[in-house]
């Protein structure tokens, strides 16, 4: 196994451990599917999760990556997680998370929203938007801090907010929970190969 194949492994099982700690007990890593991938993981109905770890952030491509695993998924919502340097993985909770903004309106709006403050920023980059969300995250304590990023060359905004924090959203808005593993929700998972 490549050096490169072995760290996206390890991410992807970090990952599915933070899932299950964050309300979706039965998350697990999927199995490859070439051009009709649905995500790195399974186990949350509605939500395709794409787990990246790299050196040199591409932030277009793989959110547009994401967007197809989420069409491929019939799912509601494409996340991706970036695992963030000197995070390591026993600390996956704490990665970044990019979401569309205007997908995951809904959601942000929908949800009982946890203590958060909200920073617009303009087209400046993912990295740059993570230091920005760690510099403020320093000076509000436990208060998560979620920067709505301008995209490169495109209308709209990219959501950055810590997986532990997108979490609490997705849960509150019914998308995971301990108690969410029912015959209902059984059914749901294999309509969309998610089970």
């Amino acid at each position: 196994m490549s050096r490169s194949k072995a760290k996206g492994t390890a991410a992807e099982v970090a990952l599915v451990a933070a899932l299950q700690r964050l309300g979706w007990p039965h998350a697990e890593r999927r199995a490859l599917s070439g051009i009709n991938d649905k995500g790195d993981t399974t186990g949350h109905p509605g939500l395709v999760f794409e787990c990246k770890d790299a050196k040199i952030w591409n932030g277009a491509a793989w959110m547009r990556e994401t967007e197809i695993e989420r069409l491929n998924a019939g799912a509601d919502y494409g996340i991706l997680v970036i695992k963030v340097p000197g995070i390591g993985y026993p600390n996956a909770e704490k990665w970044l998370t990019v979401m569309d903004h205007d997908a995951g309106y809904e959601v942000w709006s929908g949800a009982d929203k946890p203590d958060c403050r909200w920073v617009k920023m303009g087209a400046v980059g993912l990295v740059k938007g993570l230091a920005q969300m760690v510099e403020r995250e320093r000076h509000c304590g436990p208060t998560p801090v979620t920067i709505q990023l301008k995209r490169h060359g495109a209308d709209g905004y990219w959501d950055l907010m810590r997986l532990d924090a997108r979490c609490k959203l997705l849960v509150d808005a019914g998308y995971g929970g301990y108690a969410i593993m029912d015959v209902a929700t059984s059914d749901t998972m294999k309509e969309h190969n998610d089970g």
